[in-house]
């Protein structure tokens, strides 16, 4: 196993982080999408449903990384649930500040722990296009104006299975890594949402 494997066994799987059920009800609920995932860290899980995703983050560490193409395909490539050839990229970018490489060719942003960045993202998404954000870290209040519209709420039970429901408020519950059977996992216990682009 490489660098870039076992960093993402450690931060993802290991911690089981990894949310497959929440983004296989996403492709479920909209089909496949070109996908935009700005603060994505390692997390390449999205690849694992959607065939074309363009990750961004500042981090040096994403870089590194990303570099390693050939050890991500293949985690991807071992993971995807979809027949087609898999498409990623990777653009680093500090948000806000740097011109961003993008056209407008999403129709769905992915935005769950990196802050604020999200409103920096839209002019590259599509007429229509969705948002997938949480009630953490994730600037999920600048989605409640008029020009989105709130489709689903989507939250994880204790066994790690997602529901998805119609809009509708949720009481922000926060995450915890716990520890089972000796081993710490995630717990995930936020609610994510689900807009459209008006």
């Amino acid at each position: 196993m490489d660098w870039a494997e076992r960093k993402y066994h450690s931060l993802y799987r290991e911690l089981d982080f990894e949310r497959k059920g929440l983004f296989h009800n996403l492709r479920e609920l909209l089909g496949d999408k070109a996908v935009l995932y700005p603060g994505c860290s390692f997390h390449i899980t999205p690849s694992f449903y959607f065939s074309r995703v363009t990750y961004a983050d500042k981090s040096e560490e994403a870089v590194r990384f990303f570099q390693q193409r050939e050890a991500v395909a293949r985690i991807i490539q071992r993971e995807k649930t979809y027949k087609k050839a898999c498409h990623f990229e990777f653009v680093q970018a500090t948000f806000g500040k740097d011109h961003l490489p993008f056209k407008r060719e999403f129709e769905l942003l992915i935005s769950l722990l990196a802050g604020n960045v999200a409103e920096h993202f839209l002019p590259f998404l599509k007429p229509g296009a969705y948002i997938l954000t949480s009630n953490h870290f994730s600037g999920a209040k600048y989605f409640e104006g008029e020009q989105f519209k709130l489709l689903y709420t989507i939250s994880a039970n204790r066994k790690g299975q997602y529901r998805l429901s119609p809009s509708q408020e949720q009481k922000p519950l926060r995450n915890r890594l716990i520890k089972d059977n000796q081993k710490f996992r995630f717990d995930d216990r936020q609610t994510y949402f689900v807009y459209k682009a008006e």
